[in-house]
């Protein structure tokens, strides 16, 4: 069976959602797009290249990773203002925001530095090496890098990185930022002093930046968002859509109008939009839906569309919450079910954790509980590389 486009454009009725291949690609600005062609770099398992930030079409930074283990994923990123960073991702780790660690870095057993670091997100330390020029000439020459990790929530931690094609990476992710300046798409400059700015409308739909650090605390790290003006306007009603590796995801929200929980009907309706757009079987596994406190709700859905194209799957997760009833949703071709299953239920569990949701009624009873064993379980497969600015 053929794999097609998307779940809810390529193989569904019409050409709304073809945006893993088109909108995507043709919403990144010229500047961007010519920057994560051709700033690639490949060396001795280091990969990267350039990279955009998550909330508009702006060059971020030049970033390189390299899995280490199969539980380990080590990431280094250079911004325009030459700052080194280097990153240790593992899916197991669950560090709470804002808790410090205290990283020791030795290389080859010649040189130290002390060194404390923040979480980007629960399973991802990024250790600050700034502009020091001894260190990055050790870490391009050396032969290993041992980091000893403090930290509340893992304990102590030694990992060993084998320095192998880090002349060639880190050298790389330098030419890179010399290339985004040379190209008038990055600045050198310092970052602008902070301004205060006016207290977010809990009441207005999730915006952009809100939504990429939802994303980026579910684990995601290389996010690829379509420009407004790119998105179709159809019976989807998405008001933002993003890609991860293979899988597209998207946002759909319509305000809360009463205290009453309609979570079933609301994640009825949004499937049944599904199906009309489906010109082929349409298959839903069963549904899960989770009332907390009386007045809010979570409900988990697999689709499955199969037709003479092929098949297309979408995993969507519907929530309430005190303004806003939200579809979030997934979807690849069969080869990426597992990535759109993995990329929601990580959604999920950011909500749950946010909101405080230890426990929940559950409505449906009788439906298979497997989705409650994978929340947060394991690093979203195809997410391309971990990186960070």
């Amino acid at each position: 069976m053929k794999a097609v486009r998307s779940i809810t454009g390529g193989l569904l009725a019409g050409s709304a959602f073809a945006l893993a291949s088109a909108v995507l690609a043709a919403g990144m600005s010229a500047s961007t797009a010519t920057a994560q062609e051709a700033f690639t770099i490949s060396a001795s398992g280091w990969e990267g290249g350039a990279y955009a930030q998550p909330e508009s079409d702006a060059f971020s930074h030049c970033g390189i990773s390299r899995d280490i283990t199969d539980d380990l994923t080590v990431v280094f990123s250079l911004n325009p203002r030459r700052n080194l960073n280097v990153g240790f991702l593992r899916p197991s780790w669950d560090m709470a925001e804002g808790q410090e660690a205290d990283v020791t870095l030795d290389i080859d057993g010649s040189l130290s530095r002390e060194i404390g670091a923040l979480p980007a997100s629960p399973n991802l330390l990024i250790v600050p090496l700034g502009r020091d020029a001894e260190l990055v000439d050790a870490l391009k020459r050396g032969l290993n890098l041992n980091a000893m990790i403090e930290h509340p929530d893992i304990d102590s931690e030694s990992i060993e990185v084998p320095l192998t094609g880090t002349m060639v990476g880190i050298s790389g992710l330098e030419e890179c930022i010399d290339t985004a300046l040379e190209m008038g798409i990055a600045e050198e400059s310092a970052p602008a002093e902070p301004q205060e700015v006016p207290a977010a409308d809990p009441a207005a739909p999730m915006d952009r930046q809100t939504l990429a650090e939802l994303l980026r605390a579910a684990g995601f790290e290389e996010i690829r968002f379509a420009p407004d003006e790119q998105i179709p306007d159809d019976e989807l009603n998405l008001s933002h859509v993003w890609q991860v590796g293979p899988v597209v995801g998207g946002l759909h929200q319509v305000p809360r109008t009463g205290p009453g929980v309609e979570i079933e009907s609301f994640g009825d309706d949004y499937v049944e939009v599904l199906a009309s757009r489906c010109p082929g079987a349409l298959e839903t596994e069963a549904s899960e839906i989770h009332i907390f406190d009386n007045q809010y709700a979570l409900r988990y859905d697999l689709v499955e569309c199969t037709a003479d194209e092929g098949a297309a799957y979408v995993a969507l997760l519907f929530t309430l919450d005190d303004y806003h009833y939200s579809a979030f949703f997934h979807e690849g071709d069969p080869e990426a079910r597992s990535v759109a299953e993995e990329a929601t239920l990580r959604i999920d569990q950011v909500i749950r954790s946010l909101a405080g949701f230890d426990s929940a009624e559950r409505v449906d009873d009788d439906a298979p509980v497997e989705g409650d064993e994978t929340f947060g379980g394991g690093e979203v497969d195809g997410g391309d590389e971990s990186e960070t600015q």
